[in-house]
């Protein structure tokens, strides 16, 4: 995050071209560390990363920057990073996790908020800030969505 997004950042701007970054926050994941333990957690949190990054072209980071909170930068207008993002979430839906082979599947949402540079912020802590405040959004009106606008 400190290394790999501000060259991102600046890289754009030197191409006048728009970045887009999403915050991914994996729904009521404390549940499955409650219900399940810590390790099939960590279990999980690999399933999680392995679908989404079957779907990441190699110039997509993919950075954990919390337990179960990530950050997707894309190189691209806000629109296609919604459609891109809103394809992922729909791809994690459908690809639920199984602890054991016995375990009953079980589906993990995420929540997303996003922010695009220029149109929102020309840094990194305006991009954040921008797209915290869409995840807290997503994460109100129900969870298991991206919200790209105020």
């Amino acid at each position: 995050l400190n290394h790999r997004v501000p060259h991102l950042l600046q890289q754009a701007k030197t191409d006048n071209a728009t970045l887009s970054l999403a915050i991914i926050d994996m729904d009521l994941f404390k549940r499955i560390n409650d219900d399940l333990g810590h390790l099939v957690g960590d279990k999980a949190l690999r399933h999680v990363v392995q679908t989404l990054r079957e779907e990441l072209d190699a110039e997509e980071p993919l950075i954990r920057i919390g337990g179960e909170e990530f950050l997707l930068v894309m190189r691209m207008p806000i629109g296609n990073a919604w459609e891109r993002i809103e394809f992922l979430r729909k791809r994690l839906n459908a690809n639920p996790f199984l602890s054991h082979p016995d375990a009953p599947p079980r589906v993990i949402s995420f929540s997303a908020g996003l922010a695009c540079c220029p149109h929102d912020a020309s840094d990194i802590s305006g991009l954040l800030k921008h797209a915290d405040r869409r995840l807290r959004a997503a994460k109100q009106q129900g969870r298991n969505r991206v919200i790209a606008r105020d």
